[in-house]
């Protein structure tokens, strides 16, 4: 699979969510990224968690899941955004999206 077939496919996932997970929750999403990942040969996200190491500048043992929480929080204190779920999310998408270099699309 090229990176240009799994970005459509997360694209796809971002812009129809309710198609594939029950709850718009960030731990579902996750969830459903991991697998996508695990789809696709763990080419999906692979470099993310460096990605946000690097442009954080932290040193962090955690996972993706955790490390973008952990830096999230660190967000909302410097920038006073509020600590919500959809917050997070949006977050996460944002992240993503700088990584793979993607045209941000909106989530639905």
């Amino acid at each position: 699979m090229t990176n240009d077939e799994m970005i459509k496919k997360y694209n796809y996932f971002k812009t129809h969510i309710g198609m594939n997970i029950c709850e718009k929750e960030y731990k579902q999403i996750i969830a459903f990224l991991t697998g996508l990942d695990l789809g696709c040969d763990r080419k999906l996200l692979d470099g993310f968690r460096e990605y946000i190491l690097v442009k954080y500048n932290i040193k962090s043992p955690f996972w993706i899941a955790v490390l973008v929480q952990d830096t999230f929080l660190i967000e909302c204190a410097t920038k006073g955004i509020e600590n919500n779920d959809g917050n997070l999310i949006q977050f996460l998408f944002d992240l993503l999206d700088d990584h793979f270099g993607a045209e941000k699309m909106p989530i639905k």
